[in-house]
């Protein structure tokens, strides 16, 4: 277990998503248990990042609002992965895509000729959001960005970084 001052932020990476809005995907009560005792031991405010698996999509979500802990779903590789909702429902109806990554989802599907519905309850299927998230940690600063294939080219379409003052903020889109 993480205790004491020798650190800025904890990532923390796990085998299943805390959080998803992958459609079919759940909420993971072991992957809570588990920060619950991270955030006992760390502090509260040092949890910056939880990347969880198998969910099928690739997301990030913010369930603790602008300066609580990054959920990231990295789920995706490069198959055709599950459909992924823009806000949860029922226990979940507090989760929603953050908005510059909602932005950027928007942009990659009308890229990809689709024309997404524009509703708060709307999947996003059949985008190809194959790609991968670049972490980046440098001493006190962190930023996360997100790289998907974009007109057959590598691109990073959504980055976002953490400011003690602001919290979480896209930084590009």
């Amino acid at each position: 277990m993480v205790s004491g001052d020798e650190f800025d932020h904890l990532l923390v990476v796990t085998s299943k998503p805390r959080w998803t809005l992958a459609r079919g995907g759940s909420a993971s009560t072991d992957v809570g248990s588990l920060l619950s005792l991270v955030q006992e031991h760390a502090g509260p405010t040092r949890l910056m990042a939880v990347v969880g698996g198998s969910t099928g999509v690739n997301e990030v979500l913010l369930p603790d609002g602008w300066f609580g802990a990054l959920h990231l779903g990295a789920g995706n590789s490069g198959v055709s992965g599950s459909a992924l909702g823009r806000q949860g429902s029922g226990t979940n109806e507090q989760l929603v895509l953050p908005n510059g990554f909602d932005a950027a989802l928007v942009q990659l599907a009308q890229r990809q000729g689709q024309e997404p519905s524009i509703t708060r309850d709307a999947f996003l299927n059949g985008l190809q959001l194959s790609g991968w998230w670049q972490i980046e940690l440098a001493g006190s600063d962190i930023q996360v960005a997100f790289r998907t294939s974009v007109d057959g080219t590598y691109s990073e379409i959504y980055r976002t970084s953490y400011d003690p003052g602001t919290g979480w903020f896209t930084v590009t889109h």
